[in-house]
């Protein structure tokens, strides 16, 4: 069996503590998942941080899920790790090369069915950092609005569901039988 392969990344301030880099890499590595993040706003997670930057990020991610259908809790937390396959998979598709990138990735992961596990951290708020903020409320509404019209782009019309596999029905019956089972041209189904 082929040895799974990892990313993982923090912020520069390490307000993430180490002592959760086994439990965020642990799923990956064993295979149960494709992408650990880091997850502040768990139950069983100790922050502490201002009421300004609490106020912000749980602002932030409920629009994330009211507007682009989020399915995890916290997509700020600078803390996680994916499989490089899913890594290389996903690149080519960011758009985003600044603060929205890991929401970016990590809504477009959710959006082609990648396994994601969340994992209660420690985090402190570093005083000395900084963000600019009404600049990056602006950038990461203009990637919601993006990632809303991308989430169309992967959500199925249920309803040709049955049709195409009636398709591929039709087409692996025709087929030598050594070869059924395997992959069907996209191009034959139209």
């Amino acid at each position: 069996m082929a040895q799974l392969q990892c990313t993982a990344y923090m912020d520069v301030d390490l307000s993430t503590s180490l002592d959760h880099i086994d439990n965020l890499v642990h799923p990956i590595l064993t295979g149960v998942s494709d992408i650990a993040i880091g997850s502040r706003l768990m139950k069983s997670s100790a922050t502490t941080r201002s009421f300004k930057r609490e106020f912000i990020s749980r602002t932030y991610n409920a629009l994330l899920h009211m507007y682009s259908g989020a399915q995890f809790s916290d997509a700020q937390c600078g803390f996680k790790a994916i499989r490089a396959n899913t890594f290389h998979a996903l690149v080519p598709q960011l758009y985003d090369n600044e603060w929205f990138f890991d929401t970016e990735m990590l809504l477009l992961a959710q959006y082609r069915g990648y396994r994601l596990t969340q994992v209660p951290v420690h985090w402190v708020e570093d005083q000395s950092s900084s963000v600019h903020i009404t600049d990056t409320i602006l950038k990461d509404l203009k990637g919601m609005h993006r990632m809303r019209r991308t989430r169309k782009k992967y959500t199925c019309d249920r309803t040709y569901l049955p049709h195409l596999k009636q398709q591929v029905d039709a087409l692996e019956t025709q087929r030598d039988s050594s070869l059924r089972g395997s992959l069907v041209p996209i191009a034959l189904l139209a």
